[in-house]
């Protein structure tokens, strides 16, 4: 089965240890990881410290474009913050971008697990017993969550579809505001010539 596994580590040194260890076994028996990636939360951004790639090319353009570096990608930005990436919540993904609500998507789940200053472990993995994957991590600190590969690629289409939605409707809502405010300068303008005539005249008076 193909999932994508988020290893949280509460130390961050325990990350890029567990890190070093896939790098040099990313290929086994009992696993195949394409992708990883090694990031930190900042507040209310991803930050990205490391990437690796076996070099195991996958059918689907999708994963061999970089599911997880799309991923890092979405959970880093505004998209992240709309998730939950932020406040720890799950809000879920709505191509209705103004009817987001709550629900148990993936990418909110994902986005919640990672707090400010811990560091986390993104990784696309095949494998068949997730014993042997979860060996990397012997000894360290750390929480394992797996997500369905196929699953996490839809809903990161769909996130992609949302941010476009939001990025739409900011346009246009920048636009009523930039009418609203210039409509109020003409009136004020129009104010002060009407006031500039009346003063005017009452010199004649």
């Amino acid at each position: 089965m193909e999932n994508v596994a988020v290893v949280v580590f509460k130390v961050p040194s325990e990350g890029y240890q567990a890190f070093t260890r896939l790098e040099q076994e990313p290929i086994t028996p009992g696993y195949t990881v394409s992708q990883f990636d090694l990031v930190e939360r900042k507040g209310d951004q991803l930050v990205p410290h490391d990437r690796g790639d076996s070099g195991v090319n996958t059918r689907d353009d999708v994963w061999k474009g970089g599911l997880i570096g799309t991923l890092v990608g979405i959970l880093g930005g505004p998209m992240g913050i709309l998730l939950g990436g932020a406040a720890g919540a799950t809000v879920g993904i709505a191509l209705d971008a103004s009817d987001a609500v709550q629900n148990d998507s993936m990418l909110g789940q994902a986005a919640g697990k990672l707090f400010d200053g811990e560091v986390a472990l993104l990784a696309l993995v095949q494998e068949d017993d997730p014993i042997f994957f979860d060996r990397i991590f012997d000894g360290l600190d750390c929480t394992i969550i797996r997500y369905d590969a196929a699953d996490i690629a839809q809903e990161i289409e769909e996130a992609r579809e949302a941010q476009k939605a939001l990025e739409k409707q900011a346009k246009e809502s920048m636009k009523a505001q930039r009418k609203a405010d210039r409509q109020q300068k003409v009136e004020e303008r129009r104010a002060s010539i009407k006031a500039s005539f009346a003063e005017f005249k009452s010199k004649f008076e």
